[in-house]
């Protein structure tokens, strides 16, 4: 019946093998079928599919091709993805590593998965090189990187406002240092 959430659904079985064999081709097929339909979820699963590799040869220009078209459309997980493509540094050449900043901030402003995965990524660019005291992983350096406390702060604030438990147990780690001026040590907690 050409349903787009039952395409894409589908789609979804077959990338990650839910109840169907894993098959990366029949879920490219699908993807794009419900791409067709206008299903903006579909562009960012494709161009994450040709940017990593799955099941097809890694592209990074039809990467960024699909996350353009759904970026067009306003998907903000498409917006989001533009941004890794350029931070990664494989985005088309009138691209700097820094227009991330510029994609990141508009999916956060868009809300959904795409804007919290923004706010992470804005977190780490803008993250002064003291708070590694506070990861709980390793982040990249990127030396094109303006470091901003106050904008990796405010982007931490949003994205645990997500309920996204890394980010809330960083800002927490934040709001209790009671060695900085800002210590909220109640709301840290």
């Amino acid at each position: 019946l050409n349903q787009t959430a039952c395409i894409s659904s589908l789609a979804n079985g077959y990338y990650s093998g839910t109840f169907v064999k894993q098959d990366y081709a029949q879920a490219l097929r699908w993807y794009k079928k419900a791409a067709q339909l206008g299903d903006g979820f579909a562009y960012y699963m494709i161009a994450n599919m040709y940017y990593y590799g799955n099941g097809v040869d890694e592209n990074n220009e039809e990467a960024w091709s699909w996350a353009k078209r759904g970026a067009e459309r306003g998907v903000a997980n498409c917006i989001y993805f533009k941004g890794i493509i350029c931070q990664d540094g494989f985005a088309p050449q009138e691209q700097q590593q820094s227009d991330c900043i510029r994609f990141y901030e508009e999916a956060a402003d868009l809300g959904g998965y795409g804007g919290e995965q923004s706010l992470l990524q804005l977190y780490e660019i803008y993250r002064p090189d003291w708070y590694n005291m506070y990861q709980l992983k390793k982040y990249k350096e990127y030396d094109w990187a303006e470091k901003n406390e106050e904008k990796a702060v405010a982007a931490i604030r949003r994205a645990a406002e997500y309920d996204n438990i890394d980010a809330q147990y960083l800002y927490a780690v934040i709001l209790t240092d009671t060695t900085r001026e800002d210590a909220d040590e109640f709301t840290g907690v």
